[in-house]
């Protein structure tokens, strides 16, 4: 009853917010001052420490935190659903530049959808092979920490556990090779 619930005020959320079903062109790319130039905007979430989670790899049947793949290298993190036409709509996208960019990048997409299951059944369906994690935290308090007023939402973390750019909305393939480039500059 609780996740129906969690559910239930999520989609409230995205339908007044509107997030799911604006255009690509209506968002903004919000990034760190300090690596693009661009001011922040209060609320964003930008510069403030990654709350970790506990996310189970089901492909792998193993759990891990959030903190050990930011402590490994910067983390590509996304909010999305299947049932988020925007956000089945950007998968293509994230999946190619995840191809390009693993192995300086890790990649972590988590599904709000209450089943699981199904998330599993639609990513097999459309033949995606993404890092697709179920997040062991309440979606509740996911949302709370994240502040999640929107589906997809997209955040950049760096090695410290810094959120250094958000962006709320789906993005080409070349928008997010540009959200993910103040981290691939920093290889070290």
């Amino acid at each position: 009853m609780m996740k129906k619930m969690a559910l239930l005020v999520l989609i409230l959320a995205v339908l007044i917010m509107g997030g799911c079903g604006k255009k690509e062109e209506g968002q903004q790319l919000v990034e760190n001052k300090n690596t693009s130039g661009m001011q922040l905007s209060a609320g964003t979430g930008a510069d403030k420490q990654a709350v970790n989670l506990q996310l189970l790899a089901p492909r792998e049947k193993n759990t891990i935190s959030l903190e050990d793949l930011y402590t490994d290298k910067p983390v590509y993190l996304n909010f999305w659903a299947t049932w988020c036409g925007p956000c089945v709509g950007e998968l293509p996208n994230i999946e190619a530049v995840y191809k390009k960019y693993q192995g300086q990048v890790n990649f972590v997409l988590i599904p709000v959808d209450e089943d699981f299951d199904d998330v599993e059944v639609f990513l097999k369906k459309q033949g995606l092979v993404l890092p697709v994690y179920k997040a062991e935290t309440n979606i509740n308090e996911i949302n709370y920490r994240y502040n999640l007023q929107a589906i997809p939402i997209s955040l950049l973390i760096d090695k410290h556990g810094t959120i250094i750019a958000r962006h709320v909305g789906s993005m080409s393939k070349e928008n997010l090779e540009k959200f993910l480039a103040p981290v691939l500059r920093k290889k070290s």
